[in-house]
């Protein structure tokens, strides 16, 4: 099957092939498929973290504070 989209194969360990295996089973999909939506959440969720650290950091460094009767003026 041709496509435009690079292929990268991995190698797991027979758990992990059975869990890929059942879940593709449950959700009538292909293995390809079930591996390619893990990854991408994965990725998803580490750049999602990345950003939070980031502006938690933005946060610290430019925190700054008011009296709180200052603040209700």
């Amino acid at each position: 099957m041709v496509t435009t989209n690079p292929r990268i194969n991995i190698t797991v360990p027979l758990e992990f092939a059975v869990l890929l295996n059942s879940k593709a089973r449950r959700e009538q999909t292909s293995l390809s498929k079930v591996a390619w939506c893990l990854i991408q959440a994965a990725l998803e969720r580490d750049e999602d973290i990345y950003y939070s650290k980031l502006a938690a950091e933005t946060e610290r460094k430019n925190k700054k504070w008011h009296a709180h009767k200052d603040a209700w003026r």
